[in-house]
Order: structure tokens, then C-alpha cells, then sequence
């Protein structure tokens, strides 16, 4: 990717986050130094771990995604409720790393190339300092290992696992090249959500300063949702694709287009209750992709109601 490339790309995602564009900017810079630094130094072992809060439904998971997947890189999403310690019933964080190993192809140089995206970062928060709570203390831990960089065996290959023990067929991946970004809505500190109210919900003060950045997003206003409407988006954009594969046009009328706005802006979910909304709306309208009474098709939002309107052309 050339500059004038990465100045044309970083711009259309500032377009596509109105409401956070310095920040998305900044994620989009974060994981372009991943790629390039891995790419000019195979060896490649600093980085620069991101944390992200903001509510339900600020784009937190969306941003950071869509801006992975603009890049090609190896990126797992992992709930972090359904992480528990090793030893425990669950998935463990050594799991995660076997999962980054099978996604790449069990090639090691991809292997720390990786992204991993823990999502519901919050939910590992331990109550207080006397709190017997193991399985959150115990997460935080591996977590805080694994950002360090650690040796990893892959145990779980299949040519092995009739084995007793460890050998040197076992695979060992490092995982100090890996970008952890984390994300959570930390309803439980007071605004501003700083370092310092992170670690007194609930977590080590070691493992919060391995994220270089942390970064706060904010959800999106009623105009900033229908800038996004009217400029790019891809929740609207998909359904075009659909029906463009099947010779059909499908278009959306700014009135519709205002009421999603309206809708979303006061929906608790914010940007998540945008797609929920639009799904809810046009995967219905799916059922017509094969009807060949219409060219064009378009979705309206007219006295107070859901309208299609079929045309020949």
C-alpha cells in the first residue's frame, strides 16, 4: 500500500465513523504500524496495545473490524465472558492462541501478524481487592503474560493427540508480535473513563499499562447517523450487493433514510441498533431477489410506515 493509498483509505474510515473520526483515524494508524513494522521486521515484538470503552453500540467492535479487514490480517474476536482460567470448564486464553494458530493456516510467521479482538473486556473486572473471584483474576493474569510474550505449545494438533506428553514435534508459537485490542462499555466507572477508574473497577494496574492507548468512543448523534447513511454504509450497502448479484437495482429514499436516523438516535444500541433495525426492515425484502416483475426496487418510509416500490427499470 502506497502513501497515496493509505491517505485515501484512512479518510474513507474517518468517513465511516462521523461521530469518532480522529479516533477511528488513530485505530486505522495503529494497526497500519502493525502491518508495516511486521512487514519491514519479521522479528517485530512492540506493540501497541489499544483499549477502547464507549456504550453498547458505539462502534467499537464495527471500527475496529472493518479497519482489520482492510488490511488482510489474521483477526480472531473473542468474547471475554466465556474466558476462564486454565484448569477450568471454558475457553482459556491458551485457546485463544491455538484458534490464532488454526486461522492462519498453522503458519507461524502469520501466527504474529495476528490481531485479537477480546471483546467485553469489562466483564473481567474482579470486585475488590479481598474478592476470591479466581476464574477473572486468573484471565487478567494469562492475558498480562501473553501481552508480554510468551512461548506457546500447540498441544491440540491431531498427529499428536494420541500422545502423553509434550516432544519436539509439538509446535511453539511466541505471541510478543500479537495486537491485543480490547473493548468494553465500563458502565461501572464514572465518566471520564481514565486508567486510573479502569483499575479501581476491577483490574491490575499491570495489565491496563500494557495498553499503549486507551481511547473513548462516543455514540452517534441523530445527524451524524444520517451523514453516515448518506455517505457510506456498508449495513446498507450489503443489501445493494445482493440484489446488484441478481440484476436488480435497490435504492433508499432519504425519507427512509431519516427515519433509520431518528430511530437509531434513540435507541440504547446506537450504531447496533442501526443494523438491527435495517435487518429488521430488509431481510424480509430478501424473498423478492428472484421476483422478476421489477428492475428497481425502492424503500420508503411514507405516512408513518414501511413502503417498497417496484419498477420495471
Amino acid at each position: 500500500m502506497n502513501e497515496k493509498d493509505i491517505k485515501k483509505t484512512r479518510e474513507t474510515v474517518k468517513k465511516m465513523f462521523p461521530q469518532n473520526t480522529d479516533k477511528a483515524a488513530f485505530c486505522y494508524n495503529v494497526l497500519l504500524k502493525h502491518t508495516l513494522m511486521h512487514s519491514y521486521k519479521p522479528d517485530y515484538n512492540e506493540q501497541s496495545h489499544l483499549l477502547l470503552t464507549g456504550q453498547t453500540g458505539s462502534g467499537k467492535s464495527h471500527m475496529i473490524e472493518t479497519i482489520a479487514a482492510l488490511f488482510d490480517l489474521p483477526f480472531l474476536t473473542v468474547d471475554a465472558t466465556a474466558l476462564t482460567e486454565s484448569g477450568y470448564q471454558g475457553r482459556s486464553v491458551e485457546d485463544i492462541y491455538q484458534h490464532v494458530y488454526d486461522i492462519t493456516g498453522k503458519r507461524k510467521d502469520l501466527f504474529s501478524k495476528a490481531v485479537v479482538f477480546i471483546d467485553e473486556f469489562d466483564k473481567l473486572a474482579f470486585k475488590d481487592e479481598e474478592s476470591q473471584d479466581v476464574s477473572c483474576r486468573g484471565v487478567q493474569y494469562s492475558l498480562l503474560k501473553g501481552m508480554d510474550g510468551i512461548d506457546v505449545p500447540i498441544a491440540n494438533m491431531p498427529q499428536i493427540a494420541t500422545r502423553n506428553r509434550i516432544d519436539e514435534q509439538v509446535p511453539v508459537v511466541n505471541t510478543r508480535g500479537v495486537l491485543f485490542i480490547a473493548a468494553g462499555a465500563f458502565s461501572q466507572c464514572e465518566p471520564p473513563v481514565t486508567r486510573e477508574a479502569i483499575v479501581q473497577s476491577g483490574f491490575y494496574p499491570e495489565l491496563i499499562a500494557r495498553f499503549s492507548t486507551v481511547l473513548h468512543l462516543q455514540n452517534s448523534t441523530e445527524k451524524q447517523i444520517r451523514k453516515l447513511l448518506n455517505t457510506n454504509s456498508l449495513f446498507l450497502d450489503e443489501y445493494k450487493l445482493l440484489f446488484s448479484s441478481n440484476g436488480k437495482t435497490l435504492e433508499f429514499t432519504t425519507a427512509f433514510k431519516d427515519y433509520l436516523a431518528r430511530k437509531t438516535a434513540a435507541m440504547d444500541y446506537n450504531l447496533r441498533g442501526l443494523k438491527m433495525t435495517i435487518d429488521e426492515l430488509l431481510i424480509p425484502v430478501l424473498d423478492m431477489l428472484n421476483d422478476p416483475d421489477f428492475k428497481t426496487l425502492t424503500v420508503d418510509w411514507a405516512g408513518n410506515k414501511f413502503e417498497l416500490r417496484k419498477a420495471a427499470r
